[in-house]
């Protein structure tokens, strides 16, 4: 959502969640650190750094942890980039299950995340995806909040493209959406979801949006249904399988909206072993808006998933299509690195696409395993220029 300049990963609270309502937890902190622990052997000193004595204590407790089948990890660190300034951010990841934990089942997952900086960025969100024994239902879910200055070049890659077209304005949106799918056969899923946005442009300092007709404020509300072929043995940490959905919402009059249009999502991800250890992912997304579209909810390039480096919401248009090929290694126990390499393109219709106007995107990662195929992801992605650090917890898809 945000470039981020520097990624400072200060602090780590975990907790395991044991049987009945007792929570255990300690504290964990990760810093540099020239003063050393004495400690005896039989016959010789030696001299160990605290900060190695620290780590290992971690990975100790962290082992610890993935014994419990219900879990939950907090951790949070502080952050710098030029536009939000210091900020402190804070995430718990946990897993559990409601089916027998021995099932074979992949197990559900649930995320909260808050952010505040000192340049009046503020976040709060909830997600997660619930399996019911057997896998016969799932339930997703996305909850935020966001209030941040923010910027906005107009609608079109030639808008975009010029840095004069760039205005400040106070971004504010609330969301939430919900997902019910029912499995049809083995891994096919038919569903149903509600998407419901209140956004909010106030302060701008150049209002090009009275020149489009388009509303500073905007409600919308939007029923919708879905196809799902999934095949990954891990959501958040595929290493192997196929996720296909297709992903249809309505924006009615019947529903109180004042822009009526029809949004569609196609995302096709493939993941695949190449070697020990690494594994190659490959992701499509395709958005396309029929209709009257809010600049709010039209398909934009950027954030910490896709086009990552790309300042979210700089390059907006009616469509986009998007793609990123990436190699995940895992290096030495719970540590990791990745790179990408991928493009996209953000268009009005089929006759205004432009090859020339595709936005390349590459970059790489780090990523240490808080606790089994749960990452703690950190990764520097460059854009046409453009660059972003990103925190984030899960791969990017």
């Amino acid at each position: 959502m945000m470039k981020i300049g520097l990624i400072v990963f200060g602090f780590l609270l975990g907790t395991g969640i044991a049987s009945g309502n007792r929570l255990h937890g300690r504290v964990f902190a990760f810093f540099s650190s020239d003063s050393t622990t004495v400690y005896r052997s039989r016959d010789t000193v030696k001299k160990m750094p605290v900060s190695q004595k620290l780590y290992d204590k971690v990975m100790a407790l962290l082992e610890d942890g993935e014994e419990k089948k219900n879990n939950v990890l907090f951790f949070f660190g502080p952050h710098y980039s030029s536009d939000a300034k210091l900020g402190l951010g804070v995430v718990a990841a946990g897993s559990y299950y409601l089916d027998n934990p021995d099932s074979g089942l992949q197990p559900s997952n649930i995320s909260l995340y808050t952010d505040i900086t000192t340049k009046g960025y503020f976040m709060a969100g909830i997600g997660g995806n619930n399996i019911f024994p057997k896998d016969r239902y799932r339930i997703n879910y996305d909850v935020y909040f966001y209030s941040y200055p923010a910027y906005y070049w107009g609608i079109g890659y030639d808008n975009a493209s010029k840095e004069e077209n760039k205005t400040k304005f106070k971004w504010q949106q609330t969301h939430v959406q919900a997902e019910v799918l029912i499995r049809l056969v083995h891994r096919i899923y038919v569903g149903t979801s509600l998407i419901t946005d209140y956004v909010s442009g106030k302060d701008f300092e150049t209002d090009k949006l009275a020149d489009i007709g388009q509303r500073h404020s905007i409600f919308n509300f939007a029923p919708g249904i879905m196809l799902v072929w999934d095949t990954r043995d891990i959501m958040t940490n595929a290493y192997k399988g196929v996720y296909f959905k297709i992903h249809n919402n309505y924006y009615s009059g019947l529903w109180g909206n004042k822009y009526i249009f029809m949004k569609t999502d196609i995302v096709l991800d493939v993941f695949r072993k190449v070697w020990r250890d690494c594994i190659l992912a490959l992701d499509f997304h395709h958005q396309a808006n029929s209709g009257n579209v809010p600049w709010t909810l039209m398909a934009m390039a950027g954030g910490s998933y896709r086009m990552r480096g790309y300042y979210e919401g700089r390059y907006r248009d009616r469509n986009i299509v998007e793609m990123q090929m990436e190699l995940r290694q895992k290096i030495y126990r719970r540590h990791g690195v990745c790179m990408w390499i991928g493009g996209g393109n953000v268009y009005e219709n089929v006759d205004s696409f432009r090859w020339k106007n595709t936005l390349p995107n590459f970059g790489l990662g780090y990523r240490f395993e808080i606790k089994k195929r749960t990452n703690l992801r950190l990764d520097y992605g460059f854009g046409k220029g453009q660059t972003a650090f990103i925190f984030q917890i899960n791969e990017a898809f």
